[in-house]
This record gives structure tokens, C-alpha cells and sequence, in this order.
């Protein structure tokens, strides 16, 4: 009898780690997503930034055709 009870309250331990577990797998598929999602906009950002940079550059310094 006190096997069994211990039996079903381990299961329900392993159950409830378990859902812990799943739930903390999304969270960082969430975060992950998110991260790449920050990463793509600041390399976007960056070259557009760095094309405005050289034309800006071109255009200062060679201001006549060659």
C-alpha cells in the first residue's frame, strides 16, 4: 500500500517535470525566435546604414566624374 502511494506521487512529480520542461522548450523557442528576429533587423539596418555611408563618402570626395 505505502509502495503504491509512493509509486503514484513519484509519477505525479515526473508529470508535473515534465510539463515544466515542455513549457520552458517553448519559452526558448519564443526567445529564440525573437533573437533572430532582433538580429536580422539590426543586419538590415546596418547595411543600409553603411550604403548611405559610401554614397554619402562618394559623393563628398569625388564630386566630379573620373
Amino acid at each position: 500500500m505505502l509502495q503504491k502511494l509512493r509509486e503514484t506521487r513519484q509519477e505525479g512529480d515526473v508529470k508535473e517535470l515534465q510539463t515544466s520542461l515542455e513549457d520552458a522548450n517553448k519559452g526558448l523557442h519564443v526567445m529564440e525566435a525573437e533573437d533572430s528576429w532582433w538580429k536580422d533587423t539590426v543586419y538590415v539596418g546596418s547595411e543600409h546604414i553603411q550604403s548611405k555611408i559610401n554614397y554619402n563618402y562618394q559623393n563628398c570626395c569625388y564630386p566630379f566624374p573620373k
